[in-house]
């Protein structure tokens, strides 16, 4: 199994991916006239170059998605019950998922809500993520404890 690097530059893949499809243009573009499926791609191909354009000066954060199971039930509950998850920042919640933010700096009376949250504070922290988004049908990740 590969193991988790760390968190890729979206900007950087971008980039990658608009080389790719700038390169590949103009022999799409020779075969539109004779194909209704080469005319779409050209078309999708165009849209995604001028969104890069469009998107390319907006500043990026990694996001790691887990599973629910990587945090235990007393975490579970007192994120649901909407309880701050030092050293997190609750950006977002629902039932069953949540997005927590993590802070440039942590002060230094912050206390994780429980071993899951500190586990996922260190990985995330370690892998250059800025955000952790927690759902119930996210992947498991083998170097996290499982709770549940």
């Amino acid at each position: 199994m590969r193991s988790v690097s760390r968190a890729a530059d979206p900007r950087q893949v971008l980039r990658e991916l608009c080389l790719g499809l700038a390169s590949v243009m103009p022999y799409a573009r020779a075969g539109t006239s004779t194909s209704h499926e080469g005319t779409i791609a050209v078309a999708i191909a165009k849209r995604t170059l001028d969104d890069h354009r469009r998107i390319d000066g907006l500043p990026w954060a990694a996001t790691l998605e887990v599973s629910l199971t990587h945090l235990s039930p007393a975490e579970i509950d007192a994120l649901q019950s909407n309880t701050p998850p030092d050293p997190f920042i609750l950006s977002m919640s629902s039932t069953y998922a949540w997005l927590l933010h993590l802070p440039v700096s942590v002060p230094d009376d912050a206390t994780a809500l429980g071993p899951g949250l500190a586990a996922l504070h260190r990985f995330a922290r370690e892998n250059g993520f800025t955000y952790v988004r927690v759902d119930a049908d996210a992947v498991t990740l083998p170097s996290l404890a499982v709770f549940a």
